[in-house]
């Protein structure tokens, strides 16, 4: 059952995000828990789940070495003036 609500009410939902969460809760209740299909459903979400994780590990860091790499080479060229 979706609830209507006002756009106030929306935006301590966390938005459309919420509504493909709860979709996909729903969605998994209807699978019996242990089986083939839930434990096949688990594994695809752990899976998606680290990849989610590790590319957003590797933007983080590669932020702060690009941003390194930007303040070195600004200290090095005003040393070397």
């Amino acid at each position: 059952m979706l609830v209507r609500r006002s756009s106030s009410e929306r935006s301590d939902l966390g938005g459309p995000q919420s509504l493909i969460t709860m979709a996909s809760v729903r969605s998994r209740a209807q699978v019996p828990v242990g089986s083939a299909q839930w434990m096949h459903d688990e594994n695809d979400h752990v899976l998606q789940f680290g990849v989610q994780e590790a590319e957003d590990f590797a933007f983080a860091a590669r932020n702060e070495v690009e941003w390194l790499n930007e303040h070195m080479a600004d200290i090095f060229t005003k040393t070397q003036v």
